[in-house]
């Protein structure tokens, strides 16, 4: 009788424990980076490994009254399997409802990704950030709590030399950034004179003013920035955060391919070579408006940019222009400023 009631105990308490580890696996792995850590540290025994030490100190019938007492405590006693469910529903409820995890790939196969990630509750709060680094090819996993439970409502995820990302949480589905590709893929406008305008600013040296209007139904608003009072015809990022961040060498390769051309059919008026182009085009701007530069910051699809410059002596107008935000565009967009009959501004 005796022992079909210890079958019994040990039969209806092992479902439970296993349930609890293996659960606490799956949580580590599927919302964490520490598998590997805690895959070392079950692999190596760590300070697991000074218990079966100590049992070899111990005399023979102290080591069975240790291993009755701990299948007592595990196995047998009612109220361990009581303890079992409740830190079963208790895990389950508090990992995979009240938790939901946030992952960051690294699609480059040959370099690591500094990342700065941040939390908010709302899109205007400027957040701290945490610093992480993911290795060429990794999987960055980080638990996140619940918007519902007064988690974080936004996520902000940038990068050295790469736009910031702000993306909105709701519901059960917390975001996977595919990293540098989802950077890249929110709204963001690159201003930039073509070679003509280029070379002439470099002696007006004239206005720049930049408008934003937002299309949100009754929220609509228009936004204005002198971008710069004294302009020479750096590229101007809008969209993408605060910072400024490099223009890619191919880029780079293809303005100087066009500055090129513009001379030899001689399309470039006046002493061209003394423009440094190269120095002003590597040379990044952003709207810095004390009152509306945050509106800048991140654009939406629908949003409206247009662009005046001004000459600051004769109030003639060099350059203007309009563009709309479409939903299929690729960006980083590329808008360049072209020169138009001069007229009254």
């Amino acid at each position: 009788m005796s022992g079909d009631s210890n079958t019994s105990g040990i039969t209806s308490h092992m479902p439970l424990l296993l349930a609890i580890l293996i659960g606490a696996s799956i949580w580590i792995y599927t919302y964490t980076s520490w598998f590997p850590i805690f895959g070392s540290i079950l692999g190596f025994g760590g300070v697991l490994v000074v218990v079966p030490a100590m049992q070899g100190l111990m005399a023979p019938a102290r080591r069975q009254a240790y291993a009755q007492f701990v299948d007592q405590l595990l196995f047998q006693n009612p109220r361990s399997a009581l303890a079992y469910i409740v830190v079963l529903c208790a895990g389950l409820i508090a990992g995979f409802v009240c938790v939901q995890p946030l992952r960051l790939t690294n699609h480059l196969l040959n370099s690591s990704l500094d990342i700065r990630v941040g939390f908010s509750q709302h899109a205007t709060d400027k957040p701290p950030t945490r610093h992480i680094r993911i290795n060429a090819g990794d999987t960055h996993s980080t638990p996140l709590l619940q918007p519902f439970l007064n988690g974080a409502s936004y996520v902000w995820v940038s990068s050295p030399g790469l736009p910031q990302i702000r993306k909105k949480v709701a519901g059960f589905g917390w975001p996977k950034m595919d990293l540098p590709e989802d950077l890249w893929r929110q709204p963001i406008i690159l201003l930039r004179p073509s070679a003509s305008l280029l070379v002439n600013l470099d002696r007006t040296l004239p206005k720049l003013e930049v408008q934003l209007t937002r299309n949100g139904g009754a929220e609509s608003a228009t936004q204005t920035c002198i971008v710069q009072e004294k302009y020479v015809g750096e590229p101007v990022w809008i969209g993408g955060g605060k910072d400024t961040f490099k223009i890619s060498d191919s880029r780079l390769r293809a303005w100087a391919r066009e500055f090129r051309l513009a001379k030899l059919r001689g399309e470039l008026e006046g002493d061209e070579s003394s423009l440094s182009a190269d120095q002003i085009l590597t040379t990044t701007l952003r709207p810095r408006c004390e009152d509306t530069a945050s509106a800048f910051d991140h654009l939406q699809i629908g949003d409206s940019i247009s662009w005046r410059l001004t000459s600051r002596n004769a109030n003639r107008l060099i350059s203007k222009g309009q563009m709309k935000i479409e939903p299929n565009a690729r960006f980083p967009l590329e808008v360049r400023l072209d020169q138009v009959e001069g007229e009254d501004s």
